[in-house]
């Protein structure tokens, strides 16, 4: 998100130079080191969630709730999984957007000399 304003406010700037005259050149660079720190801290998290041991089933016992604590543990390790999946996917997504910008700000500016 941070990304898509700081080019918005160039996009701006820009238009704002170009309006009034203005032969200043700006930088057009989307900023492709914080989306990569930001997809590694995602893939990182997702790891950490991915990590977490599951919780141990009582298989010595023969208590009436033991069926549904281990279908609800079951459960909780499934979907662990599928969010860690999902957090991981976001961030590969993000750094798939960032280099996508990162080529359009290059062909843009290289059209703009």
């Amino acid at each position: 998100m941070e990304a898509v304003l700081q080019k918005i406010n160039i996009l701006v700037e820009w238009m704002n130079r170009f309006s009034m005259g203005g032969t200043r050149m700006i930088e057009i660079k989307s900023n492709a080191e914080t989306a990569q720190e930001l997809a590694a801290s995602l893939k990182s998290s997702g790891d950490a969630l991915s990590g977490v041991a599951s919780a141990s089933k009582d298989e010595q016992t023969k208590l009436s709730g033991n069926d549904a604590a281990h279908q609800a543990i079951d459960t909780a390790k499934t979907k662990a999984e599928e969010i860690a999946a999902a957090i991981e996917s976001i961030g590969t997504n993000l750094q798939t957007v960032a280099n996508g910008f990162t080529a359009v700000d290059e062909a843009t500016a290289a059209s703009m000399q």
